[in-house]
């Protein structure tokens, strides 16, 4: 699992790798969703592969990722869902236009298509980096009384497996 300050992290959803982000919202941490692949694409309309492509798309002015003019969540969503990518999205603007793919949105994607290009490269998180130690966790906690007390704390014990002690 992933614990997430933002959606930042939403990219590295991966349900075959076991990585699920806590998405941090306002609300407290017992509102805070986990989100597996199909929440993502409830959240968002989009896969979690897709994520990156989409926020640079919208913006995200808390990491100065400017976005493109005119094209808020639910444009990027419709624009990824039909065309896959940013880069197909980009490349289907020399085609006659069709929605949700309209003229104007064509002008807005030609005119920023270098910006949210290098958007994407700055938003992507690094997945190639060497670790030296063993990232795998392990099967059970090591003290399931305490790992159980912890979540409680914060709230968030509808996190715990139905085997850990309650």
């Amino acid at each position: 699992m992933v614990v997430s300050g933002d959606r930042d992290l939403v990219q590295l959803v991966d349900d075959a790798g076991q990585v699920r982000v806590l998405l941090a919202v306002n609300g407290g941490m017992s509102k805070w969703p986990l989100l597996d692949e199909a929440g993502v694409l409830e959240r968002f309309g989009v896969a979690a592969s897709q994520y990156v492509d989409y926020a640079v798309m919208r913006g995200d002015p808390s990491d100065g990722i400017p976005g493109v003019p005119g094209i808020g969540p639910k444009t990027a969503a419709a624009l990824l869902q039909q065309f896959g990518s940013l880069d197909a999205l980009i490349d289907a603007t020399s085609l006659p236009p069709r929605a949700p793919l309209t003229a104007r949105i064509q002008g807005l994607l030609k005119e920023h298509a270098d910006g949210v290009r290098t958007a994407r490269t700055v938003a992507t998180a690094a997945r190639d980096l060497p670790i030296d130690v063993d990232p795998a966790m392990p099967a059970a906690p090591r003290d399931a009384n305490a790992l159980t007390e912890l979540l409680e704390q914060w709230g968030v014990s509808r996190f715990l497996p139905s085997w850990l002690p309650r």
